[in-house]
Formats: structure tokens, sequence, C-alpha cells
């Protein structure tokens, strides 16, 4: 009698270990461009860690940094077809689409990024078009970049608009545009040849955020900084294959989804974190910050507002999207 006890204890250990052992783990392939050492990439790992332990170990996420799994500029669709289930975002590089994704990186400049994270939500709330851009190229965002603001940094003074005219400037996007207003020439140039090119005078500044004096060694060869704190707009970045994604149990699901807040704002804060560290080496290198008046703030807003928003707002309504009142509303809302 013992004996048959034993053996039905023992099967009863076996099949719930068996139990255990059958629980499988779903497994995530993760591309990013950037190297693990990245910012973006230390708050990825944060993000796995919370993701990996609220689903209490039922997800597992495989990284692959330094753009070896899928291309920036192609990374939407490499993800819709599956060549990743989730993937670091740049869609203001795609060719094609996402009009107003592209459109917002300005419309949404002037506020602090939790106050433009916090706008940018509620508009996501009335506007529902804004995410079925992602969702109509099979795409689903679980996570929003809401950028600190960039500024010109510069080998001379910038105290007034004016003073830009003549000065070839590292710029990016529309944002040339509106330095070419003030009779700056704003080029593209990729960052790898940015500090030999300020250095030698080729350029005589860069638009880029205080963080870089240190992390790209610009306080080096240039020596002022002028505080134009303009922003780049919330915008997906990090998105997961939309059929991946349907396809998880609910409550995976559920909890990817409730950490969408976390990865945005946990970015802010290391950014926040990395501006500090580069004022505090650029005091340390010499650098002069200076700050606009009030009447050259407006300036600048001005000419964004009327180079470029009013013309993508234009670009939009005529494709269908109610991009003025998107674009009014979230002024309000971010106040």
């Amino acid at each position: 009698m013992r004996k048959g006890w034993l053996v039905l204890s023992f099967l009863f250990i076996l099949a719930n270990v068996g139990g255990v052992w059958s629980q499988e783990v779903i497994e995530l392939k993760f591309a990013s461009p950037f190297s693990p050492d990245h910012t973006f990439s230390k708050i990825d790992k944060l993000w796995f860690e919370k993701i990996e332990k609220e689903t209490g170990g039922k997800v597992k996420f495989k990284p692959y940094w330094g753009g070896t799994l899928i291309s920036v500029g192609s990374a939407v669709d490499e993800v819709a077809m599956g060549a990743a289930d989730v993937a670091h975002a740049a869609v203001h590089l795609e060719k094609a689409g996402f009009e107003f994704a592209k459109a917002a990186i300005l419309f949404f400049s002037y506020a602090e990024p939790e106050s433009a994270y916090k706008g940018f939500k509620e508009l996501l709330k009335r506007y529902p078009q804004i995410e079925k851009e992602y969702t109509d190229r099979g795409v689903k965002v679980v996570a929003w970049t809401s950028t600190l603001q960039y500024q010109l940094i510069t080998k001379k003074p910038v105290k007034k608009l004016d003073d830009l005219k003549g000065m070839r400037i590292r710029a990016l996007g529309d944002m040339m545009y509106v330095l070419n207003s003030f009779g700056a020439e704003a080029i593209a140039l990729p960052i790898s040849e940015m500090y030999e090119a300020l250095s030698k005078g080729i350029i005589q500044g860069v638009y880029l955020p205080v963080e870089s004096l240190k992390t790209m060694r610009v306080a080096e060869v240039a020596k002022f900084c002028t505080m134009i704190n303009v922003g780049q707009g919330p915008n997906a970045s990090r998105l997961f294959n939309l059929k991946k994604f349907n396809s998880l149990p609910p409550e995976i699901r559920k909890v990817i989804e409730n950490n969408i807040d976390y990865w945005t704002l946990e970015s802010i804060k290391a950014f926040r974190e990395s501006d500090k560290i580069g004022m505090e080496y650029g005091k340390q290198q010499g650098v002069e910050f200076i700050e606009l008046s009030k009447e050259e703030r407006d300036k600048l807003i001005d000419a964004i507002e009327r180079i470029v928003i009013e013309q993508k707002i234009k670009e939009l309504e005529n494709k269908g999207i109610p991009a003025r009142r998107i674009y009014e509303d979230g002024k309000i809302l971010m106040r």
C-alpha cells in the first residue's frame, strides 16, 4: 500500500513539473539601430525587464542591436513583414506615408516634452486617424518618443536670429527652411562628419540638443549655445508587428499596452539627465549659453508656423486629414 502511495506521489510530481516545463515562453525579436549602450537602448532594456517581470516570465525579448536585423529607413515595412516582432521606429525617414507623423515633428514643438506627450495622448483619443497611419501599414505603436528641445550650437554668438546670416548650419528636415529664412545656409550632414566640419570651419554651427556638447564633443569646437528650445513632437518610437501583437494572449497584450507610458516617460527622464550633464560639461569647456529675448523667440515661432506648419496643414487638409483642428487642439492641450 505504501509503495502504491509513493508511486502515485511520484507521478503527481512528474505531472506538475511537466506542466511547468510545458509552459511556452514567447520570445520576441527586438531590433534597434543603436548600440547596446545608447540612451535609447538602456531604456529598452528597462522596458524588457519590466514587461518580462509583469508577464511572469511568459515573454522574453531577444535584442538585435546596431542595425543587424532591420534598416532604419524601411523599419515600418520590415516589421510589418515580420523581420522583427518589435523595433525602433523613425517614421520621418520613411519615403512614403505617415503624413501626419512627419508634420507632428514641429506641430508640437513649443511645449516641454511631458506637456507635449500629455496633450498628444488626448489627441490620440480624439483623432483615431493618427494611430490609423500605423495600423494601416501593419504595425502597432507600443512607445512614443517625446524628445527634449534642440538648440543652436555655434562657433560665434547668435543673440538675434539675424546673426545667422551667412552661417552654414547642420540641421534636420523642415527646420532647415526656417533657419534659411533668417539668412543661414542650412545643410544636411551625417553625424560622422559633423565634428570635423565644425573643427575646420566648413560649418559654423549645428542644430542639436545640449547633450551633444559632451556626447558628440561639440563643446570642443563650438563655444556658443543659443537656447531656441524647439522640440520634436511625440512620434512613434517602438513598433510591434500588428499580426504578432494580436496573436498574443490578452493578458500579455494588456501588459504591453500598460507600459506605453513607461517607455516614453523614462526616455524623457534619461534625456533630461543627459542634457544636464551636457550643459555642465559645456560650462567646464567655456561654452556660453545665450537666451533669446521674447521678441526673438516670437520671431522664431512665427517663422516655424508660417514656413512649415501652414504648408503642412494645407497638404494634410488636401488629403482629408483635419490637420488645422488637430494642431489648434494640440496647442490648447499642451498649455
